[in-house]
C-alpha cells in the first residue's frame, strides 16, 4: 500500500490532469448535445451545470501549469494566478449551486428571487475572503488558497449539491412520463455521484483552523482510504459523465415524438385536403344541382303542378343522399378508435396523446379488455376525458394524475390529479376552465349520468363519472338475455 501511494504522490500532476479533463468533458459533452429549444425543463438549465464543468476542469489543470511556469514568471505574478485560479474554483460552484437554484425555480414555479441566492453567497465568501487575505499572506500563498477553497466548498459546493440533488429528483416526473427505464436509471446514477461528490468535494477540504477542517479533511481522508481524495472525485466525475450522457437521450427521443407528431399532422392534412376535393366535387356540385332543380321547379307549380310536385320528391330524394355521404364524411372524420368501439384502446390511445411530460400517469382498468360501448356514448367519454386532461394540463400545476375505470352498479370513471386545486364556489363563473367543466356536465347529462367534482385549494382535483350499465354493449346484452 505504501508502494502505491508513493506511486500516487509521484504522478499528481498526471491525477490532476485526469481528473480536470474529466469535468471539462462533462460541461463539454453537455454544450455539445443540449438543446435550450426543448420542452423538458432540464433542457433550460443544464448550460450553468456545462459552466461548471468547464471552469472547474480549468481550475484543476491549474494545479499543473502555474507551477510549471514559476521559473519564467516572477512570484507576485505567480500569487496573482494563485489567486485566479482560486477565483475560477468560486465561480464553478456558483454555476453548479445556480444550476440547482434555477432547476427547482422552473420546477416548482417558485419566485425568482430565488436564483440570487448563490450570488449572494459568493459575495459573502469574497468578503470573508478579503477580509482575511492580508493576515493569511503573511503566512503564505498557500494559507491564503487553502483558506478560500475551504469556504468555497463550504459555502458554494455543499449547499450547491443539495439543492441539485432535489431538483433534478423533482425531475422523475417529468422522465417516468417517456416510459423509458434506461433514462430515469441513468437520472437516478446521476442524482446518487451527485450526492457523493458533495460529500467528497464539499465537506472533504484542505485542512485548516476552522470548522470543520481541523478533523476532516484531505490528509484524514487519505489516511483512512489510502487514497488521495482527487482519485474518488475524479472516479465520480467519470461517473457522472456516463450518466448525463444517457439522460441527454431524452432529446434522441423528443426528437423521434416530433417526427411522428408531424407525419400523423401530415396525414390529416392530407386526408382533409381529399376530403376538400370530394366535398367540392360530389356534396357541393349535388346540392347546386339541387338548387338548380329547385328553381326550374318554381316555374312548374302553375304551369303543371303535379309534375312539379315529382320534381320536388325527385329533389327531396337528392337531398336525402346528400345527407347520406355527409354523415360518411363525418364517420371518417372521426378517430378509428371511435369507431372501432373498443373502450379500453380508447382510454390507452387518449392517455398516449396526452402531450405534458412532466406529469405521471398512473392508469387503472378493471374492466374487461374487450369491453365496447355504443358509438354516442363512447364519442361523449372521449371528450368529457379530453376536456378533463386539457384542465389539468393548464390549469393544475401538477405532476402526477391517475385515471381509474371500474364497475360498481354502473361504469366509474375517476380521473384525479394533485396539484393547486380551485374553489369549488367559483364554477358558475365565465373563465375558460370553467366553461370546460360546464362542457363536462353536460356531456355526463346525455349519458343520463352522474358527475361529481371534488376540489380544494393545494389539494389537487377528482373528477367522478357514473355512467348506467346500459351504455356498455356487452352488459347490456347479458340484461337483455337474462
Amino acid at each position: 500500500m505504501e508502494l502505491i501511494q508513493n506511486l500516487l504522490r509521484e504522478n499528481m500532476n498526471l491525477i490532476y490532469f485526469i481528473y480536470g479533463l474529466v469535468f471539462f468533458m462533462l460541461g463539454f459533452t453537455i454544450l455539445l448535445k443540449n438543446r435550450t429549444n426543448s420542452d423538458f425543463r432540464l433542457a433550460n438549465s443544464l448550460i450553468f451545470l456545462a459552466g461548471f464543468g468547464i471552469l472547474h476542469g480549468i481550475y484543476e489543470w491549474g494545479y499543473i501549469f502555474i507551477p510549471l511556469q514559476a521559473d519564467s514568471l516572477s512570484t507576485s505574478i505567480i500569487n496573482k494566478m494563485h489567486i485566479l485560479r482560486l477565483f475560477m474554483e468560486a465561480f464553478s460552484y456558483v454555476f453548479l449551486f445556480y444550476f440547482g437554484v434555477h432547476l427547482f425555480v422552473k420546477t416548482k414555479q417558485k419566485s425568482r428571487r430565488l436564483l440570487t441566492i448563490p450570488w449572494i453567497l459568493l459575495l459573502f465568501w469574497m468578503i470573508l475572503y478579503a477580509h482575511f487575505e492580508s493576515e493569511l499572506l503573511t503566512m503564505n500563498v498557500n494559507s491564503c488558497s487553502s483558506f478560500g477553497d475551504i469556504w468555497a466548498r463550504y459555502l458554494l459546493a455543499l449547499p450547491g449539491t443539495i439543492i441539485t440533488c432535489y431538483a433534478l429528483v423533482l425531475q422523475k416526473s417529468e422522465l417516468k412520463a417517456l416510459h423509458k427505464g434506461k433514462i430515469l436509471n441513468k437520472l437516478y446514477g446521476f442524482i446518487a455521484l451527485m450526492g457523493l461528490y458533495g460529500v467528497v468535494a464539499g465537506l472533504i477540504v484542505p485542512e485548516g483552523i476552522c470548522f470543520l477542517s481541523k478533523y476532516v479533511n484531505n490528509d484524514t481522508f487519505l489516511a483512512t482510504f489510502n487514497l488521495p481524495v482527487q482519485i474518488f472525485r475524479t472516479i465520480i466525475g467519470l461517473g457522472m459523465t456516463y450518466f448525463l450522457i444517457g439522460i441527454l437521450e431524452i432529446y434522441n427521443l423528443e426528437y423521434y415524438h416530433i417526427l411522428e407528431k408531424l407525419k400523423k399532422e401530415k396525414a390529416v392534412l392530407k386526408d382533409r385536403q381529399r376530403i376538400c376535393r370530394n366535398l367540392h366535387d360530389g356534396i357541393i356540385q349535388s346540392i347546386y344541382g339541387v338548387g338548380l332543380g329547385l328553381e326550374h321547379i318554381s316555374y312548374l307549380i302553375e304551369e303543371n303542378p303535379p309534375k312539379a310536385k315529382q320534381r320536388i320528391n325527385d329533389r327531396i330524394s337528392d337531398l336525402n343522399s346528400i345527407i347520406g355521404e355527409l354523415r360518411k364524411y363525418i364517420m371518417d372524420l372521426k378517430p378509428k378508435i371511435l369507431k372501432e368501439g373498443l373502450f379500453y384502446e380508447l382510454l390507452k390511445d387518449i392517455l398516449a396523446n396526452f402531450d405534458s411530460n412532466d406529469i405521471e400517469i398512473h392508469f387503472e382498468y378493471n374492466l374487461s379488455k374487450e369491453t365496447k360501448l355504443f358509438p354516442q356514448p363512447l364519442d361523449n367519454i372521449y371528450h368529457i376525458l379530453q376536456e378533463g386532461l386539457n384542465n389539468i394540463k393548464k390549469h393544475s400545476q401538477a405532476n402526477k394524475l391517475s385515471l381509474k375505470v371500474y364497475e360498481n352498479n354502473g361504469l366509474i370513471i375517476k380521473l384525479t390529479d394533485n396539484g393547486i386545486g380551485f374553489n369549488q364556489e367559483n364554477i358558475n363563473g365565465k373563465s375558460g376552465k370553467q366553461q370546460g367543466l360546464k362542457n363536462i356536465e353536460e356531456r355526463v347529462k346525455a349519458l343520463d349520468g352522474e358527475f361529481i367534482l371534488d376540489s380544494l385549494k393545494e389539494e389537487g382535483t377528482e373528477l367522478i363519472i357514473k355512467i348506467p350499465y346500459e351504455v356498455i354493449k356487452n352488459v347490456c346484452s347479458k340484461n337483455n338475455a337474462s
